[in-house]
């Protein structure tokens, strides 16, 4: 368990799908280990690794803050309908304010779905970026 906790920090993972252990029928574990951990310990490790994790994301994307990334706009977020919500170069979520933004010939247009769109990150937090949108920009010409 320590080995994990330990390997996490190193790598600094952006995603992790974190479960306490259990058997699965017709399996080689099941056929041949004992889960012989109890609930309490499995409980107490997941929250570690869980903690861990979250604690790492948040220092790693704090280090954003400032950058600017090439966002594509996936759509409106869920929670609010006056921002978007994209995904940058490094699949991090992005989350900016809904303005409209000049275009090459100078109409200022609501970004859409499949725009590219340069992005300057302003707060994080473990699991996405917030930032300002800076104008509407290309994979070329970023």
């Amino acid at each position: 368990h320590n080995l994990t906790i330990d390997l996490m920090k190193e790598v600094v993972y952006d995603q992790a799908y974190m479960f306490k252990y259990s058997t699965r029928e017709k399996t080689h574990a099941h056929r041949r280990y004992d889960d012989d951990v109890p609930e309490g310990i499995k409980s107490r490790r997941l929250t570690e690794v869980a903690t861990t994790f979250y604690t790492e994301c948040e220092k790693k994307n704090e280090t954003e803050i400032g950058k600017s990334h090439l966002v594509l706009v996936e759509g409106p977020s869920k929670k609010n309908k006056n921002e978007l919500v994209g995904r940058s170069c490094n699949n991090k979520k992005i989350i900016f304010p809904k303005v409209r933004l000049s275009d090459i010939g100078g109409v200022h247009i609501d970004p859409q779905r499949g725009d590219y769109v340069a992005v300057r990150v302003t707060s994080s937090s473990a699991q996405s970026l917030r930032g300002e949108s800076l104008n509407f920009s290309s994979i070329t010409s970023y």
